[in-house]
């Protein structure tokens, strides 16, 4: 994969980097287009004191290049809340967490785990 560097001062170099392994749960995006910000024009210029090598931009649009299943879906969705109230989450924090895995709203989440005990 192609990376803009700024090596320095005035130096912006591409270099190749190994694309990285998909992590479980995770979505891979393909970034097509980033954003310079003042803050990356004054570190190009040098008026920052930035430790190079420094990748610049603030924001980048992109489209995704590949998704992975999270294990955790593949439990119940009572499974899946009391794996994360093992961890030491309260409830609450517990379905937050299962939401967010699932992608889904804490209703339905609610109504699967309304009486559910630790």
């Amino acid at each position: 994969m192609n990376v803009w560097k700024l090596t320095g001062a005035g130096k912006l170099e591409k270099t190749e980097s190994a694309i990285p392994e998909p992590v479980a749960g995770k979505i891979k995006v393909r970034v097509t287009k980033v954003l310079i910000g003042n803050s990356d024009a004054e570190t190009y210029l040098g008026s920052s004191r930035i430790v190079h090598p420094l990748i610049p931009g603030q924001f980048a649009i992109g489209m995704i290049a590949e998704e992975t299943e999270n294990p955790l879906n593949a439990l119940s969705v009572r499974e899946h809340v009391a794996h994360y109230m093992r961890k030491g989450f309260d409830k609450k924090e517990a379905i937050k967490a299962v939401c967010r895995d699932r992608g889904t709203s804490k209703n339905e989440v609610y109504q699967e785990v309304l009486d559910f005990r630790e």
